[in-house]
Protein backbone atom coordinates (compact mmCIF):
# COMPACT_ATOMS: atom_id res chain seq x y z
CA UNK A 1 0.00 0.00 0.00
CA UNK A 2 1.61 3.04 -1.17
CA UNK A 3 1.49 6.24 1.59
CA UNK A 4 -0.55 8.01 -0.13
CA UNK A 5 -3.60 5.27 -0.13
CA UNK A 6 -2.77 4.84 3.41
CA UNK A 7 -3.31 8.20 4.31
CA UNK A 8 -6.88 8.11 2.42
CA UNK A 9 -10.01 8.50 5.13
CA UNK A 10 -13.17 7.31 3.63
CA UNK A 11 -14.98 9.80 6.37
CA UNK A 12 -13.12 13.21 5.50
CA UNK A 13 -13.99 12.14 1.93
CA UNK A 14 -17.61 11.33 2.49
CA UNK A 15 -17.98 15.32 4.76
CA UNK A 16 -16.00 16.64 2.34
CA UNK A 17 -17.94 18.13 -0.50
CA UNK A 18 -21.40 16.93 0.92
CA UNK A 19 -24.91 18.53 0.06
CA UNK A 20 -26.57 16.97 3.16
CA UNK A 21 -24.24 15.29 6.32
CA UNK A 22 -26.28 13.07 8.83
CA UNK A 23 -23.26 11.69 11.20
CA UNK A 24 -24.58 10.28 14.31
CA UNK A 25 -20.69 8.86 14.62
CA UNK A 26 -19.30 9.73 18.51
CA UNK A 27 -15.57 9.05 16.95
CA UNK A 28 -14.95 7.64 14.09
CA UNK A 29 -12.75 4.42 14.37
CA UNK A 30 -11.75 2.77 11.21
CA UNK A 31 -12.08 -0.72 12.43
CA UNK A 32 -15.20 -0.39 13.61
CA UNK A 33 -16.92 1.66 11.19
CA UNK A 34 -15.61 -0.25 8.04
CA UNK A 35 -18.82 -0.46 6.28
CA UNK A 36 -19.18 1.52 3.33
CA UNK A 37 -21.80 1.44 1.38
CA UNK A 38 -22.42 4.19 -1.91
CA UNK A 39 -25.81 3.97 -3.83
CA UNK A 40 -26.51 6.73 -6.64
CA UNK A 41 -30.05 7.06 -8.75
CA UNK A 42 -28.89 8.39 -12.31
CA UNK A 43 -30.04 12.21 -13.28
CA UNK A 44 -31.42 11.04 -16.09
CA UNK A 45 -34.12 8.86 -14.35
CA UNK A 46 -34.97 11.37 -12.19
CA UNK A 47 -35.73 14.26 -14.91
CA UNK A 48 -37.63 11.42 -16.53
CA UNK A 49 -40.12 10.96 -13.34
CA UNK A 50 -40.73 14.67 -13.11
CA UNK A 51 -37.58 16.08 -10.87
CA UNK A 52 -36.26 18.74 -14.01
CA UNK A 53 -34.31 20.72 -11.88
CA UNK A 54 -31.07 21.20 -9.89
CA UNK A 55 -33.58 22.34 -7.27
CA UNK A 56 -36.47 19.57 -7.40
CA UNK A 57 -33.58 16.39 -7.61
CA UNK A 58 -31.64 17.86 -4.41
CA UNK A 59 -35.32 18.34 -2.75
CA UNK A 60 -35.97 14.21 -3.07
CA UNK A 61 -32.62 13.11 -2.58
CA UNK A 62 -32.92 14.89 0.66
CA UNK A 63 -36.29 13.51 1.57
CA UNK A 64 -35.09 10.14 0.71
CA UNK A 65 -31.96 10.62 2.55
CA UNK A 66 -34.07 11.36 6.06
CA UNK A 67 -36.25 8.18 5.38
CA UNK A 68 -33.72 6.08 5.10
CA UNK A 69 -31.71 7.34 8.18
CA UNK A 70 -34.81 7.51 10.68
CA UNK A 71 -36.86 4.42 9.28
CA UNK A 72 -36.33 0.74 11.04
CA UNK A 73 -35.77 -1.49 8.94
CA UNK A 74 -36.91 -5.35 10.03
CA UNK A 75 -36.99 -8.69 8.34
CA UNK A 76 -37.27 -12.24 9.35
CA UNK A 77 -34.49 -14.60 9.26
CA UNK A 78 -35.09 -18.31 8.88
CA UNK A 79 -33.69 -20.19 12.07
CA UNK A 80 -34.93 -24.21 11.10
CA UNK A 81 -36.69 -26.07 9.20
CA UNK A 82 -38.01 -29.53 9.28
CA UNK A 83 -40.34 -32.28 7.78
CA UNK A 84 -43.40 -33.65 10.63
CA UNK A 85 -44.33 -37.41 10.71
CA UNK A 86 -46.70 -36.24 8.32
CA UNK A 87 -44.31 -34.86 5.60
CA UNK A 88 -45.71 -31.40 6.28
CA UNK A 89 -43.10 -28.79 6.18
CA UNK A 90 -41.91 -26.66 9.45
CA UNK A 91 -40.12 -23.45 9.49
CA UNK A 92 -39.04 -21.48 11.92
CA UNK A 93 -38.78 -17.66 11.88
CA UNK A 94 -37.20 -14.88 13.94
CA UNK A 95 -37.21 -11.35 13.90
CA UNK A 96 -33.85 -9.06 12.89
CA UNK A 97 -33.80 -5.60 12.40
CA UNK A 98 -31.38 -2.36 11.86
CA UNK A 99 -31.40 1.07 11.87
CA UNK A 100 -28.93 3.87 10.36
CA UNK A 101 -30.26 6.58 12.78
CA UNK A 102 -26.69 5.83 15.22
CA UNK A 103 -23.39 5.64 14.90
CA UNK A 104 -23.66 6.37 11.14
CA UNK A 105 -22.37 8.78 9.22
CA UNK A 106 -24.60 9.26 5.73
CA UNK A 107 -24.32 12.08 3.19
CA UNK A 108 -25.76 13.13 -0.06
CA UNK A 109 -23.19 14.17 -3.08
CA UNK A 110 -24.51 16.27 -5.98
CA UNK A 111 -20.86 16.70 -7.09
CA UNK A 112 -17.10 15.31 -7.47
CA UNK A 113 -14.63 15.76 -5.08
CA UNK A 114 -12.64 17.52 -7.50
CA UNK A 115 -15.49 20.09 -8.69
CA UNK A 116 -16.99 23.40 -7.44
CA UNK A 117 -20.15 22.45 -9.61
CA UNK A 118 -23.27 20.36 -8.65
CA UNK A 119 -23.66 17.71 -10.57
CA UNK A 120 -20.68 18.34 -12.66
CA UNK A 121 -19.40 14.95 -14.27
CA UNK A 122 -21.20 13.10 -10.95
CA UNK A 123 -24.91 11.17 -10.68
CA UNK A 124 -26.56 12.69 -7.03
CA UNK A 125 -25.58 9.62 -4.88
CA UNK A 126 -25.73 8.66 -1.24
CA UNK A 127 -22.63 7.53 1.14
CA UNK A 128 -23.28 5.43 4.05
CA UNK A 129 -20.44 4.72 6.48
CA UNK A 130 -21.76 3.13 9.44
CA UNK A 131 -20.49 0.08 12.37
CA UNK A 132 -20.02 -3.35 10.71
CA UNK A 133 -22.08 -4.87 13.42
CA UNK A 134 -25.40 -3.94 11.70
CA UNK A 135 -27.66 -6.65 10.32
CA UNK A 136 -27.04 -5.33 6.52
CA UNK A 137 -26.91 -8.82 5.22
CA UNK A 138 -24.38 -10.60 3.39
CA UNK A 139 -22.98 -7.62 0.38
CA UNK A 140 -25.54 -5.54 1.92
CA UNK A 141 -28.90 -7.03 1.13
CA UNK A 142 -31.11 -6.05 3.71
CA UNK A 143 -29.82 -2.85 3.35
CA UNK A 144 -30.60 -2.69 -0.17
CA UNK A 145 -34.04 -4.28 0.39
CA UNK A 146 -34.39 -1.05 2.67
CA UNK A 147 -32.96 1.58 0.21
CA UNK A 148 -35.45 -0.04 -2.49
CA UNK A 149 -38.76 0.23 -0.41
CA UNK A 150 -37.67 3.78 0.16
CA UNK A 151 -36.96 4.48 -3.45
CA UNK A 152 -40.18 2.97 -4.89
CA UNK A 153 -42.36 5.61 -3.24
CA UNK A 154 -41.10 8.37 -5.41
CA UNK A 155 -41.15 5.85 -8.35
CA UNK A 156 -37.28 5.69 -8.25
CA UNK A 157 -34.61 2.93 -8.63
CA UNK A 158 -30.94 3.35 -7.01
CA UNK A 159 -28.10 1.39 -9.72
CA UNK A 160 -27.86 -1.88 -8.24
CA UNK A 161 -31.43 -2.50 -8.20
CA UNK A 162 -32.07 -1.56 -11.80
CA UNK A 163 -33.21 -4.01 -15.01
CA UNK A 164 -31.09 -3.54 -17.26
CA UNK A 165 -31.78 -4.98 -21.07
CA UNK A 166 -28.21 -4.34 -22.82
CA UNK A 167 -24.69 -7.05 -21.41
CA UNK A 168 -23.73 -4.22 -18.52
CA UNK A 169 -24.27 -6.91 -15.40
CA UNK A 170 -22.85 -9.47 -17.91
CA UNK A 171 -19.28 -7.27 -17.81
CA UNK A 172 -19.46 -5.97 -14.12
CA UNK A 173 -16.57 -7.65 -12.97
CA UNK A 174 -14.26 -6.20 -15.78
CA UNK A 175 -16.01 -2.26 -14.80
CA UNK A 176 -14.84 -3.50 -11.30
CA UNK A 177 -11.24 -3.80 -13.14
CA UNK A 178 -11.63 -0.75 -14.52
CA UNK A 179 -12.87 1.03 -11.38
CA UNK A 180 -9.98 0.05 -9.96
CA UNK A 181 -7.35 1.29 -12.49
CA UNK A 182 -9.45 4.65 -12.56
CA UNK A 183 -9.10 5.25 -8.79
CA UNK A 184 -5.43 3.77 -8.97
CA UNK A 185 -4.24 6.63 -11.45
CA UNK A 186 -6.16 9.32 -9.82
CA UNK A 187 -4.17 8.43 -6.47
CA UNK A 188 -0.97 8.44 -7.77
CA UNK A 189 1.48 11.30 -7.21
CA UNK A 190 2.84 13.41 -10.31
CA UNK A 191 6.32 11.31 -9.69
CA UNK A 192 4.69 8.02 -9.85
CA UNK A 193 2.05 8.95 -12.95
CA UNK A 194 5.69 10.22 -14.66
CA UNK A 195 7.34 6.86 -13.73
CA UNK A 196 4.14 4.66 -14.81
CA UNK A 197 4.14 6.46 -18.22
CA UNK A 198 7.88 6.39 -18.81
CA UNK A 199 8.65 2.87 -17.47
CA UNK A 200 5.14 0.98 -17.41
CA UNK A 201 3.51 1.97 -20.68
CA UNK A 202 3.07 -1.70 -21.77
CA UNK A 203 0.79 -2.11 -18.15
CA UNK A 204 -0.71 1.39 -19.28
CA UNK A 205 -2.05 1.05 -22.51
CA UNK A 206 -3.35 -2.76 -21.59
CA UNK A 207 -5.03 -0.98 -18.77
CA UNK A 208 -6.45 1.54 -21.42
CA UNK A 209 -7.54 -1.40 -24.08
CA UNK A 210 -9.31 -2.59 -20.70
CA UNK A 211 -11.31 0.35 -20.54
CA UNK A 212 -11.69 0.71 -24.31
CA UNK A 213 -13.11 -2.87 -24.74
CA UNK A 214 -15.64 -1.82 -21.32
CA UNK A 215 -16.97 0.75 -23.45
CA UNK A 216 -17.60 -0.70 -26.69
CA UNK A 217 -19.67 -4.01 -24.76
CA UNK A 218 -21.37 -1.98 -22.61
CA UNK A 219 -21.48 1.26 -24.70
CA UNK A 220 -21.08 3.20 -20.78
CA UNK A 221 -19.49 5.98 -22.50
CA UNK A 222 -19.82 8.03 -19.30
CA UNK A 223 -17.90 5.77 -17.31
CA UNK A 224 -15.07 5.70 -20.03
CA UNK A 225 -15.28 9.24 -21.20
CA UNK A 226 -14.90 10.30 -16.64
CA UNK A 227 -11.66 7.93 -16.30
CA UNK A 228 -9.92 9.19 -19.87
CA UNK A 229 -10.20 12.83 -18.92
CA UNK A 230 -8.85 12.33 -15.61
CA UNK A 231 -5.82 10.59 -17.16
CA UNK A 232 -5.75 13.11 -20.12
CA UNK A 233 -5.61 16.14 -17.53
CA UNK A 234 -2.69 14.20 -15.11
CA UNK A 235 -1.01 13.85 -18.66
CA UNK A 236 -1.73 17.52 -20.34
CA UNK A 237 -0.71 19.39 -16.19
CA UNK A 238 2.70 17.49 -16.64
CA UNK A 239 3.05 17.78 -20.34
CA UNK A 240 3.36 14.15 -21.05
CA UNK A 241 2.69 12.31 -24.54
CA UNK A 242 1.65 8.90 -24.71
CA UNK A 243 0.09 7.42 -27.85
CA UNK A 244 -2.91 5.23 -27.30
CA UNK A 245 -4.49 3.74 -30.40
CA UNK A 246 -3.15 6.54 -32.73
CA UNK A 247 -4.21 9.07 -30.80
CA UNK A 248 -2.22 11.40 -27.81
CA UNK A 249 -3.96 11.29 -24.40
CA UNK A 250 -2.65 14.16 -23.90
CA UNK A 251 -4.72 16.19 -27.03
CA UNK A 252 -7.47 14.05 -27.53
CA UNK A 253 -8.18 10.16 -26.67
CA UNK A 254 -10.50 7.75 -29.16
CA UNK A 255 -13.93 7.41 -28.16
CA UNK A 256 -15.72 3.81 -29.07
CA UNK A 257 -19.00 4.10 -31.13
CA UNK A 258 -21.10 0.87 -31.06
CA UNK A 259 -24.09 0.38 -33.43
CA UNK A 260 -26.85 2.21 -30.87
CA UNK A 261 -24.83 5.38 -30.21
CA UNK A 262 -24.28 5.78 -33.70
CA UNK A 263 -28.17 5.66 -34.60
CA UNK A 264 -28.67 7.94 -31.92
CA UNK A 265 -26.35 10.35 -33.01
CA UNK A 266 -27.56 10.62 -36.37
CA UNK A 267 -31.64 10.88 -34.79
CA UNK A 268 -30.42 13.73 -32.96
CA UNK A 269 -28.52 15.42 -35.93
CA UNK A 270 -31.11 14.59 -37.87
CA UNK A 271 -33.75 15.41 -34.98
CA UNK A 272 -35.68 12.46 -35.87
CA UNK A 273 -38.30 12.35 -32.46
CA UNK A 274 -39.82 8.97 -33.74
CA UNK A 275 -36.35 7.28 -34.11
CA UNK A 276 -35.45 8.97 -30.71
CA UNK A 277 -38.36 7.12 -29.18
CA UNK A 278 -37.53 3.81 -30.01
CA UNK A 279 -33.69 4.59 -28.83
CA UNK A 280 -34.87 6.68 -25.80
CA UNK A 281 -34.08 3.33 -23.26
CA UNK A 282 -31.92 2.92 -20.23
CA UNK A 283 -29.20 1.16 -21.60
CA UNK A 284 -28.88 4.03 -24.04
CA UNK A 285 -26.23 6.09 -22.54
CA UNK A 286 -26.01 8.53 -25.18
CA UNK A 287 -29.85 8.84 -24.93
CA UNK A 288 -29.31 9.16 -21.34
CA UNK A 289 -26.96 12.46 -21.79
CA UNK A 290 -28.97 13.92 -24.55
CA UNK A 291 -32.24 14.15 -22.04
CA UNK A 292 -29.81 15.61 -19.46
CA UNK A 293 -28.09 18.17 -22.37
CA UNK A 294 -31.60 19.61 -22.99
CA UNK A 295 -32.36 20.29 -19.69
CA UNK A 296 -29.42 22.39 -18.88
CA UNK A 297 -27.49 19.93 -16.66
CA UNK A 298 -23.65 18.82 -17.38
CA UNK A 299 -23.26 16.24 -20.42
CA UNK A 300 -20.22 14.46 -19.79
CA UNK A 301 -20.47 12.40 -23.03
CA UNK A 302 -21.78 15.12 -25.69
CA UNK A 303 -19.51 17.99 -24.43
CA UNK A 304 -16.70 14.97 -25.72
CA UNK A 305 -18.39 14.26 -28.65
CA UNK A 306 -18.83 17.92 -29.78
CA UNK A 307 -15.09 18.59 -29.30
CA UNK A 308 -14.83 15.89 -32.61
CA UNK A 309 -17.36 18.07 -34.52
CA UNK A 310 -20.44 15.44 -33.68
CA UNK A 311 -23.90 18.16 -33.58
CA UNK A 312 -26.29 18.26 -31.23
CA UNK A 313 -29.20 20.12 -31.69
CA UNK A 314 -31.67 20.89 -28.98
CA UNK A 315 -34.91 19.42 -29.10
CA UNK A 316 -37.37 20.65 -26.36
CA UNK A 317 -37.53 17.86 -24.06
CA UNK A 318 -41.46 17.77 -24.08
CA UNK A 319 -41.20 16.60 -27.65
CA UNK A 320 -39.05 13.74 -25.92
CA UNK A 321 -41.01 10.52 -24.83
CA UNK A 322 -39.39 9.62 -21.53
CA UNK A 323 -41.29 6.89 -20.49
CA UNK A 324 -38.88 4.08 -20.95
CA UNK A 325 -36.21 6.26 -19.05
CA UNK A 326 -38.28 5.54 -15.74
CA UNK A 327 -36.20 3.07 -14.59
CA UNK A 328 -37.55 -0.87 -13.65
CA UNK A 329 -36.65 -2.73 -10.38
CA UNK A 330 -35.50 -5.93 -11.12
CA UNK A 331 -37.66 -7.08 -7.68
CA UNK A 332 -40.91 -5.59 -9.71
CA UNK A 333 -39.89 -6.18 -13.59
CA UNK A 334 -42.20 -8.59 -14.89
CA UNK A 335 -41.37 -12.42 -15.38
CA UNK A 336 -42.67 -14.31 -18.61
CA UNK A 337 -44.72 -17.59 -17.94
CA UNK A 338 -42.18 -19.67 -19.42
CA UNK A 339 -40.83 -23.17 -19.13
CA UNK A 340 -37.86 -21.89 -18.13
CA UNK A 341 -38.82 -19.56 -15.12
CA UNK A 342 -40.80 -22.08 -13.35
CA UNK A 343 -39.99 -22.90 -9.68
CA UNK A 344 -38.05 -26.40 -9.39
CA UNK A 345 -41.14 -27.39 -7.47
CA UNK A 346 -43.54 -26.59 -10.41
CA UNK A 347 -41.12 -27.86 -12.65
CA UNK A 348 -41.17 -31.12 -10.45
CA UNK A 349 -44.86 -31.11 -10.43
CA UNK A 350 -45.41 -30.46 -14.25
CA UNK A 351 -42.98 -33.22 -14.99
CA UNK A 352 -45.00 -35.31 -13.21
CA UNK A 353 -48.17 -34.34 -14.56
CA UNK A 354 -46.68 -35.33 -17.66
CA UNK A 355 -45.74 -38.73 -17.17
CA UNK A 356 -48.88 -39.34 -15.43
CA UNK A 357 -50.75 -39.07 -19.34
CA UNK A 358 -49.01 -42.30 -20.47
CA UNK A 359 -47.59 -44.63 -17.52
CA UNK A 360 -49.86 -47.71 -16.74
CA UNK A 361 -47.58 -48.16 -13.71
CA UNK A 362 -45.42 -46.98 -11.23
CA UNK A 363 -42.29 -48.53 -12.96
CA UNK A 364 -43.56 -47.01 -16.18
CA UNK A 365 -44.01 -43.91 -14.23
CA UNK A 366 -40.37 -44.31 -12.99
CA UNK A 367 -38.99 -44.78 -16.47
CA UNK A 368 -40.65 -41.97 -18.36
CA UNK A 369 -38.97 -39.70 -15.19
CA UNK A 370 -35.94 -41.25 -15.70
CA UNK A 371 -35.75 -40.16 -19.22
CA UNK A 372 -36.94 -36.31 -18.53
CA UNK A 373 -33.41 -36.47 -16.64
CA UNK A 374 -34.59 -37.92 -13.02
CA UNK A 375 -31.48 -40.20 -11.67
CA UNK A 376 -31.89 -43.21 -9.19
CA UNK A 377 -35.29 -42.25 -8.74
CA UNK A 378 -37.50 -43.52 -6.01
CA UNK A 379 -40.30 -42.85 -3.67
CA UNK A 380 -40.43 -41.87 -0.03
CA UNK A 381 -42.97 -43.43 2.28
CA UNK A 382 -44.57 -43.29 5.18
CA UNK A 383 -47.31 -44.75 7.85
CA UNK A 384 -49.93 -42.93 7.97
CA UNK A 385 -52.90 -44.13 10.05
CA UNK A 386 -51.54 -47.59 10.16
CA UNK A 387 -50.84 -47.77 6.34
CA UNK A 388 -47.87 -47.59 4.50
CA UNK A 389 -48.15 -44.60 1.79
CA UNK A 390 -46.09 -42.83 -1.01
CA UNK A 391 -45.34 -39.46 0.44
CA UNK A 392 -42.50 -38.02 -2.29
CA UNK A 393 -39.58 -38.35 -5.03
CA UNK A 394 -36.00 -38.75 -4.13
CA UNK A 395 -34.00 -38.49 -6.77
CA UNK A 396 -30.56 -36.96 -8.59
CA UNK A 397 -30.36 -34.49 -10.88
CA UNK A 398 -27.20 -32.58 -12.08
CA UNK A 399 -24.97 -34.46 -9.56
CA UNK A 400 -27.43 -33.43 -6.70
CA UNK A 401 -29.84 -35.13 -4.46
CA UNK A 402 -33.19 -34.25 -3.93
CA UNK A 403 -36.67 -34.55 -2.08
CA UNK A 404 -40.02 -33.36 -3.07
CA UNK A 405 -43.00 -33.93 -0.83
CA UNK A 406 -46.45 -33.87 -2.79
CA UNK A 407 -47.94 -32.22 -0.15
CA UNK A 408 -45.26 -29.44 -1.82
CA UNK A 409 -46.62 -29.64 -5.08
CA UNK A 410 -50.55 -30.24 -4.58
CA UNK A 411 -50.23 -34.13 -5.14
CA UNK A 412 -50.96 -37.48 -3.14
CA UNK A 413 -50.62 -41.02 -3.46
CA UNK A 414 -54.44 -42.10 -4.17
CA UNK A 415 -54.47 -39.33 -7.35
CA UNK A 416 -51.03 -40.73 -8.81
CA UNK A 417 -52.91 -44.33 -8.36
CA UNK A 418 -55.99 -43.33 -9.91
CA UNK A 419 -54.10 -41.96 -13.01
CA UNK A 420 -51.53 -45.17 -13.26
CA UNK A 421 -55.20 -47.37 -12.87
CA UNK A 422 -57.15 -45.40 -15.54
CA UNK A 423 -54.44 -45.25 -17.94
CA UNK A 424 -54.00 -49.47 -18.08
CA UNK A 425 -57.30 -49.92 -18.33
CA UNK A 426 -57.66 -47.45 -21.39
CA UNK A 427 -54.56 -49.03 -22.41
CA UNK A 428 -52.92 -45.65 -22.89
CA UNK A 429 -49.79 -45.51 -25.43
CA UNK A 430 -46.84 -43.87 -24.52
CA UNK A 431 -46.28 -41.32 -27.33
CA UNK A 432 -43.68 -38.89 -25.45
CA UNK A 433 -41.19 -37.57 -28.20
CA UNK A 434 -38.01 -37.29 -25.69
CA UNK A 435 -35.84 -35.22 -27.97
CA UNK A 436 -37.70 -32.03 -26.41
CA UNK A 437 -36.52 -30.86 -22.74
CA UNK A 438 -38.41 -31.62 -19.74
CA UNK A 439 -39.26 -29.04 -17.17
CA UNK A 440 -36.35 -29.57 -15.00
CA UNK A 441 -34.33 -29.67 -17.83
CA UNK A 442 -35.72 -26.55 -19.08
CA UNK A 443 -35.42 -24.88 -15.66
CA UNK A 444 -32.79 -21.50 -15.92
CA UNK A 445 -33.31 -19.94 -12.67
CA UNK A 446 -32.80 -21.44 -9.30
CA UNK A 447 -34.61 -19.80 -5.95
CA UNK A 448 -32.05 -20.79 -3.70
CA UNK A 449 -30.61 -18.31 -0.78
CA UNK A 450 -27.18 -19.16 -2.43
CA UNK A 451 -28.50 -18.00 -6.14
CA UNK A 452 -29.83 -14.78 -4.43
CA UNK A 453 -26.59 -14.16 -2.67
CA UNK A 454 -25.17 -14.97 -6.12
CA UNK A 455 -27.81 -12.62 -7.72
CA UNK A 456 -26.97 -10.23 -5.52
CA UNK A 457 -23.08 -10.08 -5.74
CA UNK A 458 -22.69 -10.68 -9.17
CA UNK A 459 -25.58 -8.66 -10.08
CA UNK A 460 -26.29 -11.84 -12.78
CA UNK A 461 -29.01 -14.56 -12.42
CA UNK A 462 -27.39 -17.86 -12.53
CA UNK A 463 -28.69 -21.07 -14.33
CA UNK A 464 -26.80 -23.13 -12.14
CA UNK A 465 -28.46 -24.67 -8.88
CA UNK A 466 -26.26 -23.00 -6.18
CA UNK A 467 -27.73 -24.47 -2.95
CA UNK A 468 -24.62 -27.25 -3.24
CA UNK A 469 -22.28 -24.56 -2.42
CA UNK A 470 -21.56 -22.13 0.59
CA UNK A 471 -20.37 -18.75 -0.59
CA UNK A 472 -18.91 -16.63 1.40
CA UNK A 473 -17.03 -13.27 1.01
CA UNK A 474 -14.32 -11.56 2.64
CA UNK A 475 -13.24 -7.86 1.05
CA UNK A 476 -13.37 -8.73 -3.05
CA UNK A 477 -12.98 -12.12 -2.70
CA UNK A 478 -15.79 -15.04 -3.14
CA UNK A 479 -15.46 -18.14 -2.12
CA UNK A 480 -18.01 -21.59 -3.16
CA UNK A 481 -17.48 -24.57 -1.35
CA UNK A 482 -19.34 -27.60 -2.55
CA UNK A 483 -21.30 -29.19 0.83
CA UNK A 484 -21.01 -32.54 -0.30
CA UNK A 485 -17.77 -32.49 -1.79
CA UNK A 486 -14.21 -31.63 -1.58
CA UNK A 487 -14.30 -28.40 -3.86
CA UNK A 488 -13.38 -25.05 -2.99
CA UNK A 489 -13.47 -22.20 -5.95
CA UNK A 490 -12.36 -18.87 -5.39
CA UNK A 491 -13.39 -16.06 -7.20
CA UNK A 492 -10.20 -13.27 -6.24
CA UNK A 493 -9.90 -9.83 -7.94
CA UNK A 494 -7.37 -10.90 -10.49
CA UNK A 495 -7.83 -14.76 -10.33
CA UNK A 496 -9.80 -17.75 -9.85
CA UNK A 497 -8.49 -20.61 -7.83
CA UNK A 498 -10.14 -24.05 -7.60
CA UNK A 499 -9.30 -27.14 -6.80
CA UNK A 500 -8.90 -29.78 -9.52
CA UNK A 501 -11.74 -32.70 -9.10
CA UNK A 502 -14.42 -30.36 -9.91
CA UNK A 503 -17.96 -31.56 -11.86
CA UNK A 504 -19.18 -30.21 -14.76
CA UNK A 505 -21.64 -28.24 -12.49
CA UNK A 506 -18.71 -26.63 -11.13
CA UNK A 507 -16.70 -26.22 -14.64
CA UNK A 508 -20.21 -24.32 -15.59
CA UNK A 509 -19.52 -21.94 -12.89
CA UNK A 510 -16.19 -21.34 -13.14
CA UNK A 511 -17.30 -20.36 -16.89
CA UNK A 512 -19.79 -17.51 -15.75
CA UNK A 513 -17.43 -16.28 -13.44
CA UNK A 514 -14.99 -15.67 -16.34
CA UNK A 515 -17.02 -14.17 -18.43
CA UNK A 516 -18.20 -11.85 -15.47
CA UNK A 517 -14.73 -11.13 -14.76
CA UNK A 518 -14.76 -10.05 -19.27
CA UNK A 519 -12.71 -13.18 -19.97
CA UNK A 520 -14.46 -13.46 -23.27
CA UNK A 521 -11.49 -15.07 -25.12
CA UNK A 522 -10.95 -18.28 -23.87
CA UNK A 523 -7.67 -18.27 -25.30
CA UNK A 524 -5.97 -15.94 -23.59
CA UNK A 525 -6.89 -17.06 -20.15
CA UNK A 526 -3.87 -18.69 -18.29
CA UNK A 527 -4.27 -22.14 -16.75
CA UNK A 528 -0.88 -21.85 -15.04
CA UNK A 529 -0.25 -26.04 -13.94
CA UNK A 530 -3.97 -27.09 -14.47
CA UNK A 531 -4.84 -30.47 -15.44
CA UNK A 532 -5.73 -31.00 -19.09
CA UNK A 533 -8.84 -33.09 -17.86
CA UNK A 534 -9.94 -29.45 -15.60
CA UNK A 535 -9.12 -27.23 -19.11
CA UNK A 536 -10.83 -29.74 -21.09
CA UNK A 537 -14.15 -28.79 -18.43
CA UNK A 538 -13.93 -25.74 -18.47
CA UNK A 539 -13.30 -24.78 -22.31
CA UNK A 540 -16.12 -27.03 -23.00
CA UNK A 541 -18.39 -25.45 -20.60
CA UNK A 542 -16.90 -22.16 -21.62
CA UNK A 543 -17.71 -22.55 -24.96
CA UNK A 544 -21.31 -24.25 -24.20
CA UNK A 545 -21.71 -20.86 -22.39
CA UNK A 546 -21.22 -18.74 -24.96
CA UNK A 547 -22.51 -20.80 -27.95
CA UNK A 548 -26.12 -20.72 -26.20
Amino acid sequence: MSKNESSYRVDLHILDHAETIYNSIDEYNPLKHKAHFKCSIDTSQLIANGFNSKDKINNVMKLMLDEIINTKYTFRVKTREYIDKNGNKKEYFSNKSFELSSDTLAAYHNRAFNSDIDFDNIEPHFHLLFNSTKHTGLNYYHLKKHLSNIASKYNLVFHFDEEKDRSVNKFQGLMEKCSRFSWFTQKMTDKQVINYVNSKGEDLTKNLELLYDYATATGNLQFYIKAMNNIKKRLDRLNLDFEFRGNNIKDIYPIPIDEITNETLIAIANKDKAKLKELMTRDNFLARDYIKYTNGFQSTIIEELKQRDYIFPLISSNDLILDNMKGRSKSSSNVKSDDKYLSFNNAVKNDILEALKYAKSEVELKDILNNFGYKDLGFRNQNIQSKRKKTGLKFNYEDKSYTVYFNQIGLDDSTILFHLQNNAKANIVNSLDYSKKSNIQNLKFFNSYQNKIFKDIYNLESDIDLSRYYISQENDNIKFTSKDKNIEIEDRIEEILSTENITDEDAKLIAQLMVQKGWTDIKKVNFNESSKEFIKKIKDEFEKDNSQ
